[in-house]
């Protein structure tokens, strides 16, 4: 049984949404230690400024839900809807690869349709490098008080039996992700040597990377 938020309702992206969902994805990871490595930033983006910075993390977003549909995956978002007007307001996405299908920079055709072309363009090579270390994982973007529901719906529509994996880029979104049921498999460390704790360019003892944490659940019927 899926929990119950007034006005919200889980359903499949449409293409033309795209744009829309790379700016949610981009104020939910403004300042992600992730996105800061990936785009090889030297210091961090406002949060509530768009500027030329801001909006190539909406590119490299872009970029992430196209992968994800030509790979086979499902795009979900949760809308809510005016009960006057009954206009919908995307609140919250989640982009879930299928087993074995996730994007590789081997895959160059793929590459070039998801338009990986314009995140080089932005973020330059450095980009593609960091990425390498990052693309076998699943990802995972929401708003907290919608998260339960957008897991729901994707238990509720997997085959049974089968794992779901996530990374988490941040110790609080690890810990939401445990509260939801998923066990750390593994801790790495990226980009020792070259970013700070933040993902932010650096050098010396400040350069220690930022941890990430491989997340499994192997069994979902915890929400039922």
């Amino acid at each position: 049984m899926s929990p119950t938020i007034p006005n919200i309702h889980i359903r499949l992206a449409k293409p033309e949404e795209y744009g829309q969902i790379a700016v949610l994805v981009r104020k939910a990871f403004i300042r992600d230690p992730m996105m800061n490595y990936i785009g090889n930033l030297k210091e961090q983006l406002p949060v509530n400024t768009e500027n030329a910075n801001t909006k190539d993390i909406e590119t490299f977003s872009l970029f992430f839900l196209h992968s994800c549909h030509y790979v086979g995956g499902l795009v979900t978002v949760g809308v809510k809807k005016e009960p006057e007007t009954s206009k919908e307001e995307i609140a919250c996405v989640a982009f879930w690869c299928p087993p074995n299908k996730r994007l590789a920079l081997w895959k160059v055709p793929t590459l070039l349709r998801s338009g990986i072309l314009k995140v080089l363009k932005v973020w330059g090579w450095a980009a593609l490098k960091c990425l390498r270390e990052y693309l076998d994982l699943s990802h995972v973007a929401q708003e907290e008080s919608f998260m339960s529901a957008l897991m729901h719906e994707a238990y509720n529509n997997a085959p049974a039996g089968v794992p779901f994996i996530l990374e988490a880029t941040t110790p609080n979104s690890r810990d939401r992700y445990t509260h939801l049921g998923f066990e750390v498999v593994e801790e790495i460390t990226l980009g020792k040597g070259k970013v700070n704790t933040e993902g932010i360019v650096a050098s010396g003892q400040e350069a220690v990377g930022f941890p990430i944490w491989t997340m499994i659940n192997v069994s979902p019927d915890f929400l039922e």
